[in-house]
């Protein structure tokens, strides 16, 4: 899972493309 790129619940992450 890359939580890196793509956050799934968790808003913690900045994703690159939302």
């Amino acid at each position: 899972q890359a939580s890196t790129d793509y956050d799934d619940e968790d808003e913690s992450t900045v994703p690159e493309a939302r």
